[in-house]
């Protein structure tokens, strides 16, 4: 759903002022708020989910009142008069504040996975899986602070095309990131496997493995 919904949203532009832009943006990452819950906090009863969500819905509701009483948008459709500035720059504020909390949300959970699990007896490429989340994560929170170079004036023609880039290639790390890291390849499991000796006495079932990484999850030592 954070996959889709992120494309759906780059149609904004072509689609006329309603609903869809009142709720739609942004919307993508409620569900990668979800996904971190139930991926890094199943079985754990920890409020920091909960209060994720409502800190995201906080953000939403402010970013929807930006959008009716000022039709702010990004890149700006038109250009804003000079005392509308502040209030440009703290709706973007409020855009930085809503894509990289979530975004560094699942790089921080991912990091402290890897630095967990890399002390232990298992292939490599497991654990590598993690750093790859954890860096494209963070990668893709850091480019929603471009939006601060955006110009005040209207229209995609006055936006620097490198803004664009820098935006566009940080999009293309998270998302081949998460699908390298998630369907890892044969060939790159070889490669991090590489120097994996691996200990004859030491037999797991898929069932002893679960059972490790739900230990992890939860904050088990």
């Amino acid at each position: 759903m954070f996959f889709i919904l992120y494309g759906i949203q780059l149609m904004g532009e072509f689609i006329p002022f309603g609903l869809f832009r009142l709720f739609i943006p942004q919307l993508c990452l409620f569900f990668l708020i979800i996904f971190v819950k139930y991926t890094f906090y199943k079985d754990n009863k920890s409020k920091v989910p909960t209060l994720q969500i409502l800190i995201f819905i906080f953000l939403k509701i402010l970013e929807i009142i930006y959008v009716l009483i000022y039709d702010f948008q990004i890149p700006l459709k038109k250009t804003i008069s000079i005392s509308l500035i502040p209030l440009f720059y703290s709706y973007i504020t409020i855009l930085a504040l809503e894509i990289s909390i979530p975004l560094f949300w699942l790089g921080y959970k991912a990091l402290v996975m890897y630095n967990k699990l890399k002390v232990h007896d298992i292939q490599p490429w497991l654990k590598k899986r993690y750093l790859l989340i954890s860096i494209s994560s963070f990668f893709l929170g850091l480019s929603s602070y471009a939006n601060y170079l955006l110009p005040y004036e209207g229209g995609y023609e006055e936006v620097n095309p490198i803004i664009f880039m820098l935006i566009a290639s940080a999009l293309l790390v998270f998302s081949f990131g998460n699908l390298i890291a998630w369907v890892m390849p044969k060939s790159l499991k070889r490669h991090f496997n590489r120097k994996y000796k691996t200990n004859e006495d030491l037999v797991l079932t898929e069932r002893d493995i679960t059972d490790i990484f739900k230990e992890k999850l939860s904050g088990g030592n």
